[in-house]
This record gives C-alpha cells, structure tokens and sequence, in this order.
C-alpha cells in the first residue's frame, strides 16, 4: 500500500494516494515514515491542517519535523516553521539538510533553500532526489531554478559514465 500510495502521490492522483497511505497506516501504525508520506500528501491535496495533525502522529522525530515544517510553511506560521527547522538543524551530520531545504523552498526562501540543497548534496542524502519529481516541490516559483541545481549537484567528477 506504501509503494502503491506514493506512486499514485507522485502522479498527482491524491484521493487515490490517500487512500493507499492511510490503508498502509492502518496495517502497520507504528511503521516511521508512512505518516511522513500521508502529511506530504495532504499538503500537496491543498489540506494543510489535515497534514499538520497526520504529522504530530509521525513516529520518527525527523519524519515529524520535516512534515510539521512543510504544514506550517504552507499555513504561514513562520515562527511554528522555524521551530521544526531548529529542531531539524540540530540532527547531526546534516540529517535534516534536504528538509530544511524543502521547508526554506516552500516559504518562498530561495537563497536559504538553495543553500540547504547544497547541504544535502554534499551528505549526499538521497532525498534530494525528490526535487526532480515531487509535485509539492515541482509546483514552486523556482522549481526549475532547483530542479537545474540538483542535476549539477548529482554529477560527480571522475564517476564513470556507462
């Protein structure tokens, strides 16, 4: 039901995706991530409190933040939002880099996103592929300006091109 609800998120077919997250939910309600999954989901539907609410159930405490994040970016709730991004800044090693990216991104924060990207990229953290084909990032202002960005992060000099 997880792989199915995030296929069906990532083809925009919400009512769809929700569904599938929330069968997912039920069948393993401890499981970290899938309330991650169910609250992007609900940002992306346009439902920002149903997110906000799905995201506090959220077991895994970076899964809670960055979707807590998201929600209240969206809501406009700068200083709630920048809570989650102190809470996400304080993971080590770059562990909250490409959330506190997407949170920056959606607050309409270019120069903080972009920065935050980098970050990601050099954690090398494979969230940050989710910026070529995530309909919550895809749909921004700078979605493209990001999308470029990402593309010329993954390139690694002196990797082999087969």
């Amino acid at each position: 039901h997880r792989v199915l609800g995030v296929a069906l998120y990532r083809l925009e077919q919400y009512d769809e995706a929700l569904a599938e997250l929330q069968r997912a939910i039920e069948l393993a309600p401890s499981r970290p991530g899938l309330r991650w999954l169910l609250a992007r989901t609900q940002l992306a539907a346009g439902d920002p409190q149903a997110a906000l609410q799905t995201a506090a159930a959220e077991p895994d405490p970076v899964g809670r933040a960055w979707a807590s994040g998201l929600a209240y970016a969206v809501l406009g709730d700068a200083v709630a939002s920048d809570t989650q991004i102190a809470q996400l800044k304080a993971l080590p090693r770059n562990r909250g880099a490409c959330a506190i990216a997407e949170v920056h991104a959606l607050r309409g924060r270019s120069t903080d996103a972009e920065a935050w990207i980098r970050r990601c990229a050099s954690a090398k953290d494979l969230a940050l592929l989710s910026w070529l084909d995530d309909p919550l990032l895809t749909r921004l202002p700078n979605a493209s300006r990001y999308k470029t960005m990402v593309l010329q992060l993954q390139r690694v000099p002196g990797r082999d091109e087969t």
